[in-house]
């Protein structure tokens, strides 16, 4: 199912998020940069997904991951 209102605020909320690191980079503001760079793509990439109906985790449990700590 395509949730357009949901597609248009992740994409939304990327853009924001590559504006804040265009102004990082005006003041230097080294690693902050590349995370809201991370950001920006992570929320642009999910836009994408909504948009065409493609479905993704949603979760940031670590602890289900197949790596062994």
């Amino acid at each position: 199912m395509v949730n357009m209102h949901l597609a248009e605020r992740a994409l939304a909320d990327a853009e924001e998020w590559l504006q804040s690191a265009e102004k990082l980079r005006e003041i230097g503001a080294g690693p902050k940069i590349l995370y809201s760079l991370e950001m920006g793509v992570e929320l642009g990439v999910k836009a994408l997904l909504l948009y065409h109906g493609i479905d993704f985790p949603k979760t940031h449990n670590v602890l289900n991951t197949k790596w062994k700590i």
